[in-house]
């Protein structure tokens, strides 16, 4: 009889265990997808291509360092990418490609005794151009 119990609980625990491995996954499968935390908008990015703009011309017009309108590169950008957000943020479709690229170069080429405020204050960069209708 003790040999019949040992069989019974050496079965049962064969059982447990066997349960238990069959419960477990054995094919490889791939690890879970997670979402990217944001993706950035169109207007977000011609916001990030307008402020590098205006921050380059802010550096050839000698308004970046100590003691002048802007500390730094990361203070340029910080103030002008606000700024420009505020302009383009009123796309809500989405900016135009080829006037964005006629926007930027007029930038680039705007004399420093001009100033930016808006970017409708650029003649290639009115915002009823640039917005997708």
């Amino acid at each position: 009889m003790k040999t019949m119990r040992l069989t019974g609980a050496t079965a049962l625990l064969l059982l447990a265990t066997g349960l238990h491995a069959g419960c477990e996954r054995h094919e490889t499968s791939p690890p879970p997808m997670t979402p990217a935390s944001r993706t950035a908008s169109g207007v977000e990015l011609a916001t990030e291509q307008v402020a590098s703009a205006r921050c380059a011309r802010e550096l050839g017009c000698d308004n970046i360092g100590p003691e002048k309108r802007f500390s730094g590169h990361e203070d340029c950008m910080r103030s002008l990418w606000s700024n420009s957000y505020d302009d383009l943020g009123a796309c809500e479709d989405g900016v135009a490609r080829e006037v964005l690229r006629a926007c930027l170069d007029a930038i680039s080429q705007t004399k420093c005794s001009d100033a930016i405020q808006h970017l409708d204050d650029v003649a290639a960069c009115k915002l009823a151009e640039l917005c997708v209708d």
